[in-house]
């Protein structure tokens, strides 16, 4: 008896062994966090929340060695202006960005991005394709039109979107070829039951291409401001009704048409390949259409944002110096050093034909490091010498210069004045003369423009105008003298009233 029972108690135990083992995998399957492919779908609805958005906007209008662009720099701020503010996106945008700054924006996200996350890359700029290779570039603001060094490929693109934790991943690409970026098979959905369908796009994983033209130029205008296709972008970003919906509903319904019926392109909808694309599509959401779903919990702004909002639309350079003391690697840097630079040339257009050197001091002291810091350093110096530049002469009050002018040709002269002094100018011109007068305060500020002549036919006849002008500065006036129709002579006449 006592052997027979032996045989089946140790059956038994090794039943009991073998479902030991089994609930053992089990339970270190599920703490390790491995699962099978068929799994994956099941652990994204596991997370709490909704997705983040997330935008890169790049446009580039001033390039360096190619032709300059007029509204790629528009559409990216109109755009990012947009997806901040009515879908919630948080936005990067750069403007005039080089090849550095654009790879390395990108592999920030790469790195940065969870399963929480959509990404929507969006670039307006020049665009390339090599058909002796096959390969689609992008043309950052650094790219030589002999070199591909600086350009980034259709590859880099895909290599780091591929890479990017982000299940659904959306590019717009508003250049030249766009089209060659992306060739897989084009996606088209009409969808029966709308919740369900926004639900089943979510769950796939989507690379996804809108490219403002195929294999072909596009142009840059035409859009109220902004290209065709950015353009129609925008206003279908404005004016669609659904609180949710895909890049295809945005793309058939506001995109396609406009762009292909105002426009020489045929805009173009597609799966990026080789981008790791399996399934669904970007779904869009509007901000605020969280009711019924489960809040995301309140962010509290980091130091770093809360000064860039109190200073992003400041007229202080100091400001932005500022800014990239504290934050030299910010994710404003870009937006900071932008403002920097069109200060500093909007400031120059200001004084650039100023005779007070004053004027290029102060602008030494707010850019000393500027793009016009050897102009600055020169009129100074040019203004300050002992002799004024050899095309300006000064005219004394009570004395006359008598001399000939012929059509085009241009004088000028210097008159030093104190403010609210009445200035009388008499001029006399031969027939057939006449002469454009514009007079210039000590900013290089244009006060006061007239004509005289042309006076009779007779040789002998010389007749004259008289002028009375007040200046409002002590300074340098310069009256510019400029012939027009014939060769004659002119005497010019200076008198205090």
């Amino acid at each position: 008896m006592k052997d027979r029972l032996n045989p089946i108690l140790r059956q038994r135990a090794k039943a009991l062994l073998l479902v030991f083992f089994m609930l053992m995998l089990l339970i270190f399957d599920s703490v390790s966090g491995f699962a099978q492919r068929g799994q994956t779908g099941n652990r994204r609805e596991m997370n709490v929340g909704p997705p983040r958005y997330f935008a890169l906007i790049i446009g580039n209008n001033s390039y360096r060695y190619l032709k300059r662009l007029n509204t790629a720099i528009n559409d990216a701020v109109a755009l990012e202006r947009a997806l901040r503010e009515s879908y919630g996106f948080q936005t990067k945008l750069l403007t005039d960005a080089g090849r550095e700054q654009i790879v390395n924006a990108l592999n920030e996200y790469r790195r940065t991005l969870d399963e929480q996350s959509y990404l929507l890359i969006y670039y307006a700029g020049h665009g390339f394709y090599d058909r002796s290779v096959g390969a689609a570039y992008w043309q950052p603001v650094d790219a030589r039109p002999d070199s591909d060094t600086l350009w980034i490929s259709a590859d880099d693109v895909t290599r780091n979107i591929k890479g990017v934790a982000a299940p659904h991943v959306l590019v717009i690409s508003d250049s030249c070829y766009s089209g060659m970026l992306g060739r897989d098979d084009l996606v088209g959905i009409m969808p029966a039951e709308r919740r369900r369908f926004l639900d089943k796009m979510r769950e796939g994983r989507s690379r996804i291409l809108i490219a403002s033209g195929g294999n072909e130029p596009v142009d840059d205008g035409g859009g109220g401001g902004h290209s065709v296709f950015a353009g129609a972008l925008l206003r279908g970003l404005r004016q669609i009704e659904s609180d949710e919906f895909t890049a295809s509903e945005l793309f058939n319904r506001y995109i396609l048409e406009q762009v292909a019926g105002k426009a020489r392109q045929t805009p173009e909808y597609g799966v990026i390949r080789n981008s790791g694309h399996d399934s669904g599509d970007f779904v869009f959401k509007k901000a605020g259409n969280n009711k019924g779903r489960i809040a995301a919990p309140p962010v509290t702004p980091s130091p770093e944002d809360s000064y860039w909002n109190e200073i992003k639309d400041s007229d202080s350079v100091e400001n932005y110096r500022t800014y990239l003391v504290k934050y030299p690697n910010g994710k404003y840097m870009e937006e900071a050093r932008r403002k920097i630079r069109q200060m500093d040339r909007l400031e120059w257009r200001r004084i650039e034909n100023s005779t007070n050197s004053d004027d290029f001091k102060k602008y030494l002291s707010m850019f000393e490091d500027g793009e016009f810091r050897e102009l600055a350093i020169r009129k100074i110096k040019e203004l300050e010498s002992p002799d004024l530049p050899k095309d300006i002469e000064i005219i004394q009050v009570g004395k006359s210069k008598t001399e000939p002018l012929a059509p085009d040709q241009i004088r000028k002269y210097g008159v030093k004045s104190s403010a609210n002094t009445p200035l009388l100018f008499a001029f006399e011109v031969t027939p057939h003369l006449a002469i454009s007068v514009e007079i210039y305060d000590p900013h290089g500020k244009s006060v006061k423009s007239f004509t005289v002549g042309p006076f009779g036919t007779s040789p002998r006849s010389r007749k004259g105008k008289q002028e009375a002008f007040t200046p409002q500065l002590d300074g340098l006036y310069i009256v510019k003298l400029t012939g027009r129709y014939k060769l004659g002579n002119y005497s010019i006449t200076l008198s205090r009233l």
